[in-house]
């Protein structure tokens, strides 16, 4: 199946954004199959979905804050969930020079601003 994203469900009448965010074509197959939703993607869905339209343009940095800097930006990893452990941690043995370096930047000021 392609990688591309599709739109689906028109458009939100008070932003003039489409009502959803564009989706995978296997996303939309398994909502057509009625396949259940995982509690984590009715989470994020919840909170997007209650998101004041104001504040929904994006999930940016606020403004008067330099995305460069990273004590002011913050900086985090995600890692693929499908990793065994074992390649959980050859991966992050590989990027802890990286990781290092990010979390001395950005947790200068804040040490929640390193995930």
């Amino acid at each position: 199946m392609t990688d591309e994203l599709m739109i689906f469900n028109g458009i939100n009448g008070a932003t003039g954004d489409y009502d959803l965010p564009p989706q995978s074509p296997t996303n939309i197959a398994s909502v057509a199959r009625g396949t259940p939703i995982s509690d984590d993607h009715k989470t994020d869905i919840a909170i997007r979905k209650d998101l004041d339209a104001s504040s929904a343009e994006h999930f940016g940095l606020r403004e008067g804050l330099d995305p460069t800097e990273l004590s002011q930006s913050g900086w985090g990893v995600i890692f693929p969930q499908s990793l065994e452990p074992n390649q959980l941690a050859a991966l992050k043995e590989a990027l802890r020079p990286l990781l290092e370096h990010r979390q001395e930047q950005a947790a200068q000021e804040f040490e929640h601003y390193y995930k």
